[in-house]
């Protein structure tokens, strides 16, 4: 369920849901439009959902008309990986000792055909070095 939204350019098809990446509408450029994050669907008094509360890059939430945010096409659990955030609340777990700590740095995803690519690339220099 879900307030049915326009299907204006621009607009999704789909209801919003927690860990949305959104553009929130504001009186500038599209271009100059904050960028947030869905924390919390909250409904009417009927029941639809009709605004969200978003977090922006500053860590700040706000309530916002859902008609005034426009869904990106990736959400927050694609752009944290789950690994990653699992390795970091084991960093910041109490008893952990600082020394044993380390930086991680998670690689993004890689295209299937740079994976072909690389492995073609790779058999190639083992087939030289044996000859």
């Amino acid at each position: 369920p879900g307030t049915p939204q326009k299907k204006g350019q621009g607009q999704t098809h789909r209801p919003p849901k927690v860990g949305d990446v959104v553009l929130m509408k504001e009186n500038t450029l599209k271009a100059e439009w904050p960028r947030g994050i869905i924390t919390e669907l909250l409904k009417s008094s009927d029941g639809q959902i009709r605004r969200a509360n978003v977090m922006n890059s500053k860590k700040h939430v706000s309530e916002r008309a859902i008609c005034n945010l426009y869904a990106l096409e990736l959400d927050a659990e694609w752009a944290i990986p789950e690994s990653l955030d699992i390795r970091l609340q084991q960093a910041n777990s109490i008893g952990q000792d600082s020394a044993k700590s380390k930086v991680v740095h998670a690689k993004p995803p890689r295209r299937k055909a740079a994976l072909t690519g690389q492995a073609l690339i790779s058999e190639l220099l083992d087939t030289e070095s044996e000859m």
